[in-house]
């Protein structure tokens, strides 16, 4: 039966049926924190604007986490 290969479906559908956004800390360039919104990035259309976005930009950073526990070279979980 291949309608289950992923080992955290069941996980991810009940993420993207409810998901839940933590407050989200951003450090400015003068250091100061300050409390920002972010966005859900949901269809291929808002990627492809991110994406755009990005383009613009000289220098910016993504953070990814990968989970190795099914798979020996992980898979990306999660990009912020």
């Amino acid at each position: 039966n291949f309608s289950s290969l992923h080992p955290y479906e069941d996980q991810i559908n009940a993420l993207l049926q409810q998901p839940t956004f933590p407050q989200v800390t951003v450090v400015s360039s003068s250091g100061a924190y300050a409390w920002d919104s972010y966005i859900w990035v949901q269809t291929k259309s808002e990627l492809e604007s991110l994406a755009k976005l990005l383009s613009e930009e000289e220098i910016f950073a993504v953070d990814t986490e990968q989970h190795r526990l099914h798979s020996f070279l992980g898979f990306t979980a999660l990009m912020q």
